[in-house]
């Protein structure tokens, strides 16, 4: 289980109080270590309010997003997101 789903299981915050109170589990476990805030490492063509935090023992990110319209919510990243500029060649379609 990560700590995200243990600070606010349902991942879209159902009123102010809830968002309210996984900020303020949210910055004990940065305080603690649990949990590092990390930078945004995908570029947008529309930007977002998004934070990205790193947990310490499984190394799994989230994405904490305020999107316009929408309640605040968190979210995985996706592994492909975590380093969207490296290229990976398969071996077999290197040629010498």
């Amino acid at each position: 289980m990560s700590i995200f789903t243990e600070l606010y299981d349902p991942r879209i915050f159902e009123s102010i109080h809830a968002y309210t109170e996984f900020h303020r589990k949210l910055s004990i476990a940065l305080e603690e270590g649990w949990v590092e805030e990390i930078p945004v490492a995908i570029k947008r063509e529309h930007p977002r309010d998004e934070r990205w935090f790193r947990e310490g023992r499984s190394g799994e990110v989230y994405a904490l997003e305020d999107l316009e319209g929408k309640p605040s919510s968190w979210r995985p990243v996706e592994p492909e997101d975590l380093f969207p500029n490296k290229f990976i060649t398969p071996v077999s379609n290197l040629r010498n």
